[in-house]
């Protein structure tokens, strides 16, 4: 047990106990918790982590595509749309830190770039690589990190790539976003 502060429309209540705990509540759902060694817990945080599958995914030259990023690991929150968009739409605003990472295709020579699209628009670049390895076994790829404000009702981010072969290629078939809640608005 914990001892409990809940904000509701009644007021403020406080239920104390000895155990050395504290939950913060907002009309009765716990919404932090501090433990004995002074570790806070955010409950409910939107929290994704998403990817391709390892499906490839073709990608026009000279042409920013969308990362369909179609398969979840987990969404706390329900916020990320693996189906039909492949976005990111929390509803709590608030700053929020993401990681992504996307393969070149194989055995090929590219300059290649992601960027963070917030709203339909370009945002900022992520990442970028130039020349990848055309003889390696292993496929080169490009990552980066970013952490934005979002309102919690109608931003959105998606994961966009760019690349520069000539011609059209696919990713060498694996990419995933991840984000998080780091501070509330």
């Amino acid at each position: 047990m914990a001892t409990t502060i809940n904000a509701s429309s009644g007021g403020l209540s406080v239920s104390p106990d000895i155990s050395g705990q504290i939950q913060f509540q907002s009309g009765g759902t716990t919404i932090a918790t501090v433990t004995p060694t002074g570790i806070t817990t955010q409950v409910g945080a939107p929290a994704f982590s998403v990817q391709n599958n390892g499906t490839a995914q073709s990608v026009s030259n000279a042409t920013w595509t969308k990362v369909a990023l179609n398969t979840k690991q987990f969404d706390t929150n329900s916020n990320f749309d693996a189906t039909t968009n492949y976005r990111f739409q929390p509803t709590v605003a608030g700053y929020y830190q993401f990681s992504s990472f996307v393969s070149g295709p194989s055995n090929s020579t590219q300059n290649q770039i992601t960027a963070l699209y917030k709203n339909g628009t370009l945002y900022n670049y992520l990442g970028a690589v130039q020349n990848l390895n055309a003889t390696a076994v292993v496929n080169d790829g490009v990552s980066g990190s970013i952490l934005i404000s979002l309102n919690g009702s109608t931003d959105y981010v998606e994961l966009w790539l760019y690349q520069q072969t000539g011609s059209t290629v696919n990713t060498a078939g694996y990419a995933y976003l991840t984000g998080f809640l780091a501070r509330s608005a």
